[in-house]
């Protein structure tokens, strides 16, 4: 493969570098990531040199990204190149929003501002058709499952996380689960979300 793209173990053809990421030699397997801080949108990259696009400040980003990150409503960077939602603090003058739960959909809920709890799907088994949603606030949110049990061949729970409150934009897939679920699984959100969907 040339350089800007890549071939993985077993692949008949070559794949560009996707954004975030550079291959500045033939016959890589896998591309270079973009350093943390910075960024490039650049698709089949065959140098370092498409990453010297840094993250301004109010905004980071984590190795191989394709766009940097905006920080949670109230807060900033104390400058460029930040590389985790942990340099993210409070603005001059703001407070941090309250961790909290909040959940919707089909399954009956009650949203929280509780720093701990219990997810249910509601008494009983749950009906066809659910479609329900918990999103978890607060710094590096977390969910673990102490009992689990759907049909295997229909019903899924999505954990996911992301950045954005509304989930509309810089959506990361943690996992994808039906049971069996091992009890003690634990998923944690690289960020200040992390939402829950069942279907």
């Amino acid at each position: 493969c040339p350089a800007g793209s890549y071939s993985g173990a077993g692949a008949s053809t070559c794949a560009a570098c996707p954004a975030g990421s550079y291959s500045g030699v033939e016959g890589v397997s896998t591309c270079a990531l973009c350093p943390a801080g910075s960024y490039s949108g650049a698709l089949g990259a065959t140098n370092a040199a498409t990453c010297d696009n840094t993250c301004l400040t109010g905004s980071f980003s984590y190795a191989g990204a394709g766009a940097c990150m905006q920080c949670p409503a109230t807060t900033v960077t104390a400058g460029s190149g930040s590389v985790a939602t942990s340099d993210c603090v409070c603005a001059r003058g703001e407070t941090l929003f309250e961790p909290a739960m909040q959940c919707g959909g089909t399954c009956g809920c009650t949203s929280s501002s509780e720093l701990s709890g219990v997810l249910s799907d509601g008494p009983g088994n749950y009906a066809n058709n659910e479609n329900c949603w918990w999103i978890i606030s607060g710094a590096n949110p977390t969910v673990t499952f102490t009992s689990f049990l759907t049909e295997s061949c229909c019903d899924f729970v999505h954990v996911e996380e992301s950045a954005d409150p509304s989930f509309l934009t810089g959506v990361t897939r943690l996992a994808t689960l039906s049971s069996p679920v091992p009890s003690g699984r634990t998923y944690s959100a690289g960020g200040w979300y992390l939402r829950l969907r069942f279907t």
